[in-house]
Parts: C-alpha cells; sequence; structure tokens
C-alpha cells in the first residue's frame, strides 16, 4: 500500500472507531465474517474466509482454532497466525479506495478513505 504505517494506522482506527459512513454499498468481500463490519487491516484463511485482524486475532488467542465460517472448509484446516492467516492486500485496497463522508455532523466532505486524514 502506498501510505507510511502511521497513516495506515490512523486509517484502520478511525474505520475500528466506526465514526464513518460509506457513500455507496460494500460488497460482501469487505465484510469480516466475525464482527460482521467493514474489515479493518483484512486477513484471510485458506478457505476463503476473510477477518479483520483484531477479530481474528482475538478469536485465536481465546483457544479456538477452527474457523468460525460455515462451509465444509471451514472445519478442515486449524488456524495459526503464522502460517496460513494472509493479509489480504486487494481487498484493502478496495477498502481504501471507497467513498467515505466526514464523521463531522455538518460537513458535507467525502473523500477516499485513505485520504481521511487530509481532510
Amino acid at each position: 500500500m502506498n501510505l507510511p504505517n502511521e497513516r495506515l494506522n490512523y486509517v484502520w482506527k478511525i474505520l475500528r472507531d466506526d465514526r464513518l459512513e460509506f457513500d455507496g454499498k460494500c460488497s460482501d468481500d469487505m465484510i469480516c465474517i466475525i464482527c460482521k463490519k467493514v474489515l479493518v487491516n483484512a486477513h484471510s484463511a485458506p478457505c476463503g474466509c476473510r477477518y479483520c485482524l483484531d477479530c481474528i486475532s482475538n478469536y485465536l488467542n481465546r483457544e479456538n482454532k477452527i474457523c468460525p465460517g460455515n462451509t465444509d472448509e471451514c472445519k478442515e484446516a486449524l488456524l495459526n497466525m503464522t502460517d496460513n492467516i494472509h493479509i489480504e492486500q486487494a481487498i484493502n485496497m478496495k477498502i481504501l479506495r471507497m467513498v467515505v463522508k466526514c464523521p463531522e455532523k455538518n460537513c458535507e466532505f467525502k473523500c477516499e478513505l485513505k485520504k481521511i486524514e487530509d481532510h
């Protein structure tokens, strides 16, 4: 991604804090199967399920090892953050390009999520 880490972390924090409204509908591939919200730092498992990084980390830290999805593939492999959970760069870029509305009540400003810090 083109954003420096500190800017990217800021954008993920704003998205995680649920302060943004998207100008348009998010597709299903941009929704976390755990929290059911727009993915924040998307990661995926071999079965194809996608999660926010924090969601899957917390899930696995509670001694869960099988994907919380409900397909046969989800039940086959044990999940491990270092072995088979991987960042989803393409989905993250798709999310960062989504247009969002300014979180301030009376502001009509809209921009791509990745540029929200510039406003």
